[in-house]
């Protein structure tokens, strides 16, 4: 036993000189800046100096600041919190406490004014075009408009000013960058932004603070999902006396439809601001496999079997509620685009997953080719799947999965692929993102 630890020893000796021969010869000062003084600059190297800084005019300076905050008089709770919001931050960054005033006071010279106010001429800003949550940073010396879309937008434009321009970063619920600079200097700019996509969500921990998720731009929170989310039919088709079908029900039995219609319009009005509704397939793959189901899937394969059903739910739906989307899935047996001519219902909105496909690399660059996978043919992409999805239906969501289930606690290393994934989900009509995440702990 001695002699194999000292041979252990040994090799760790030796690997050792291996390993710090690896090392950077860089290395960082105290100040931040990097230390080449063990690696010197040879003469083909390009040096490249930044310009300095150099202001259109401060906003603070020397830990002072003229400006004040104005909100309307009658500003809605979330215009309100973008005021203190930005009273706090620039308090962080610079010690100046700006002061928070309505617009009922007369005019001051220089104003940082939130949401809409008096202080805006009636054609100044086309708000109806930035919709719900888009917004305008409008920024000139002596006045900064901050405008939003409704009410969410406002508070996202003041957000997006603390980043953008003040250099402020929001990481977690408890790990933030606030610059400290007694002069807060600033470019004058115009910059809009509207969401692309309009419903974003992702169940990663931090999300259960309300303030990140207004950070972060995640609006999942600010809608009702009448039905809870997803995977509801089987509970939708319950009768109330306590049986348990233990998969989908048929979808050719009219009694199903017909409880499941009930129970639908019952949640829709216990929750009278629904924005969406769910119709989807159970997560235990248990599927009806009578024979007019077996025929249905035959000709329409497993999708279309299942939009016709959700379809005449959203027909009788769009009557009565024209205004609530119903989701389904795209997920399993069901990934694959309906076949004999079936398309979703223009309030239908199909979720197509990715839970087959590698999350280490860019979803663009996935190919199926898993034997078991038999419900999708082998050599499918999934940018082939989420543009056949797209072709047929106004409004795509998609379920991402951004954590490892066989390591639930490590950081799944798939950080650079998610701007491509974003990217490719927009560029493909998606209305809704759901990043599955580890929301049980830090």
């Amino acid at each position: 036993m001695k002699s194999k630890l000292l041979c252990l020893f040994v090799l760790v000796c030796i690997m050792l000189p291996i390993f710090a021969s690896c090392k950077d010869n860089t290395s960082v000062k105290n100040d931040g800046e990097t230390d080449q003084s063990t690696s010197p600059v040879t003469s083909d190297t390009e040096v490249v100096t930044e310009e300095p800084f150099v202001p259109d005019f401060y906003l603070v300076e020397n830990g002072t600041s003229a400006y004040v905050i104005v909100h309307a008089e009658d500003a809605s709770p979330t215009e309100i919190t973008a005021t203190t919001e930005l009273q706090s931050y620039i308090k962080q960054i610079s010690g100046a406490e700006l002061p928070i005033v309505s617009d009922a006071e007369a005019p001051a010279e220089n104003e940082i004014i939130v949401g809409k106010t008096n202080r805006e001429s009636d054609s100044q800003f086309d708000r109806e075009s930035l919709g719900k949550e888009g917004f305008m940073i409008d920024i000139n010396e002596g006045r900064i408009f901050l405008v939003g879309g409704e009410d969410v937008g406002t508070l996202y434009s003041a957000y997006t000013f603390l980043e953008e321009h003040l250099g402020c970063r929001f990481y977690t619920y408890n790990f933030e960058r606030v610059p400290q600079n007694e002069s807060i200097g600033l470019l004058v700019c115009e910059d809009t932004q509207i969401p692309v996509i309009a419903t974003r969500s992702t169940s990663w921990y931090d999300i259960n603070d309300g303030a990140v998720r207004d950070k972060r731009k995640l609006n999942f929170h600010r809608t009702i999902w009448a039905t809870g989310s997803a995977h509801t039919l089987a509970g939708l088709a319950e009768t109330g006396d306590g049986g348990s079908v233990g998969g989908d029900p048929c979808l050719n039995d009219e009694n199903a439809y017909q409880t499941v219609l009930k129970n639908l319009l019952r949640h829709i009005e216990a929750h009278p601001n629904t924005d969406y509704v769910s119709v989807s397939q159970t997560d235990n793959r248990v599927f009806c496999r009578c024979t007019a189901c077996a025929e249905s899937i035959s000709q329409y394969g497993y999708s279309g079997h299942y939009l016709k059903f959700v379809n005449r739910i959203a027909n009788e739906l769009a009557v009565l509620y024209p205004d609530i989307i119903i989701h389904t899935f795209a997920y399993n047996e069901t990934t694959m685009p309906p076949k004999g001519g079936i398309v979703p219902a223009d309030n239908v909105m199909v979720q197509l997953t990715s839970i087959e496909c590698c999350h280490t690399h860019p979803l663009a660059e996935y190919q199926y080719s898993d034997d078991y996978l038999s419900y999708i043919p082998e050599g499918t992409t999934f940018t082939e799947l989420i543009k056949a999805w797209s072709s047929i239906s106004n409004q795509i969501a998609i379920w991402d999965y951004t954590t490892s289930y066989s390591m639930y606690n490590m950081i799944n290393p798939n950080l650079y692929v998610l701007y491509d994934n974003i990217r490719l989900f927009a560029e493909n009509k998606v209305h809704y993102t759901y990043m599955q995440g580890n929301r049980n702990s830090t």
